[in-house]
């Protein structure tokens, strides 16, 4: 596994460090950013969004691995109480009914961190595709407007220039 990430470390870095920055086009960084999340913000030298990429990517992983496992649990104690199995020590005090109910609730909260999981990569590739798009984007603070006001009409126009 190390080797791996060497390997995509040296890859993206030899990258950036033959090609100009406005050679990357936003389509090859959403492409990297989707095949390793954070690689198109590391290419972007937003360096700064990575762990928050991260840690958005972990924390829907481990609420889908908890909710799953609680979710499994309740199932696992419904069906051998429907088969008259040895069942869980620690859940007999819990009703069959309630044992439904829990199974749903946990069987839905797996489902919507799965779903913010994906919602955390697709708004990964699509921060790195954006900021790259907006690199080339011209912030010149010379910035003017000129007001024309002409005495023979009854409206002003006003102009404004970007250079």
């Amino acid at each position: 596994m190390n080797k791996f990430i060497f390997f995509v470390f040296c890859f993206f870095t030899t990258k950036l460090s033959f090609s100009q920055s406005n050679e990357i086009t936003p389509k090859e960084v959403a492409i990297y950013s989707s095949i390793i999340p954070g690689s198109g913000q590391f290419i972007n030298k937003k360096f700064w969004k990575i762990p928050i990429i991260y840690t958005c990517i972990g924390t829907c992983i481990y609420f889908a691995s908890d909710n799953n496992k609680k979710y499994k649990t309740y199932k696992d104690e419904f069906l051998n109480r429907q088969n008259n199995s040895i069942s869980n020590h620690e859940l007999t005090n819990i009703s069959s009914q309630d044992l439904i109910v829990l199974k749903d609730y946990y069987r839905r909260n797996r489902d919507i961190s799965y779903l913010f999981l994906a919602l955390s990569y697709f708004i990964n590739v699509i921060d790195a595709s954006v900021d790259r798009h907006l690199m080339t984007f011209d912030v010149n603070e010379d910035l003017s407007m000129s007001i024309n006001n002409n005495h023979n009409s009854f409206f002003f126009e006003l102009n404004f220039e970007i250079n």
